[in-house]
């Protein structure tokens, strides 16, 4: 898939060609983030169409092959085929010159720390319902979406309902790669839904105004007990969103 965002993005880099070619193909616009760098905007494209299932991505690359027929990436992923790459020289044909290999590379602690590359993109596509809440007396904490726009805080961020009230949830709190403020700002509604725990728990359930999950997703919560590895995405004051290596949490 990361090739064949790249070609696209190659191919329709305005955010006014991706938003045509997104009509044509009949994907959601307002389900799609449009920004001012391309790959971003076929990420989210896409991310669109592969959740609406397989054939919309078949779609979208068969619209694109009508205005580019001969494209090998386009082909390739239509045809289900390996993409082709650039190739370097034979590894074999070339003399080492370095240390005799007995010790070319070595993982510290009981635990490898390595993750595939795709753990970056994952996090990019998590962090997306991730967001920074703000109080009216101008406190801040975090908070992640589930589904029917619930956005899931601490006790101790919104501890009752009428401190809810006033507050808001800020998404995709972060800078562009102009540094543009790339944010935003929804309120909360607990005359919809709230709920909140002890502070011993210090659980807090609120719902989101504007339909949040229609752009930004959500994340799953699995029944208590059970541990996941995530990714963490944080929000530490007064600097926008941060992501931090995997950890282990009980939900």
């Amino acid at each position: 898939m990361l090739a064949l965002r790249e070609a696209l993005a190659r191919k329709y880099p305005l955010p006014e060609e991706a938003r045509h070619f997104v009509v044509d193909v009949k994907l959601d616009p307002i389900r799609i983030a449009f920004h001012n760098r391309a790959d971003l905007t076929w990420f989210s494209i896409l991310s669109e169409a592969e959740n609406r299932g397989p054939k919309w991505v078949r779609a979208v690359v068969d619209h694109a092959l009508q205005r580019w027929p001969d494209d090998e990436v386009l082909l390739s992923v239509r045809d289900g085929s390996a993409v082709r790459y650039a190739e370097g020289p034979d590894i074999k044909a070339i003399a080492w010159h370095g240390g005799d290999g007995s010790l070319a590379e070595k993982i510290l602690g009981a635990q490898s720390t390595l993750v595939p590359v795709s753990f970056l993109e994952l996090g990019m596509l998590r962090a997306r319902a991730v967001a920074r809440i703000r109080a009216a007396d101008g406190s801040l904490g975090t908070g992640f979406l589930l589904a029917d726009d619930l956005l899931v805080t601490n006790h101790h961020v919104l501890g009752e309902g009428r401190v809810a009230a006033g507050a808001t949830a800020h998404f995709n709190y972060q800078k562009t790669v102009e540094g543009r403020d790339a944010e935003m700002e929804l309120g909360l509604d607990p005359e919809g839904f709230f709920r909140t725990s002890s502070c011993e728990d210090d659980c807090t359930i609120v719902k989101v105004t504007g339909n949040p999950t229609a752009r930004w997703g959500m994340l799953a919560a699995l029944a208590g007990g059970h541990s996941r590895e995530r990714q963490g995405e944080h929000h530490p004051a007064p600097g926008a969103t941060r992501s931090s290596s995997p950890s282990f949490t009980t939900w």
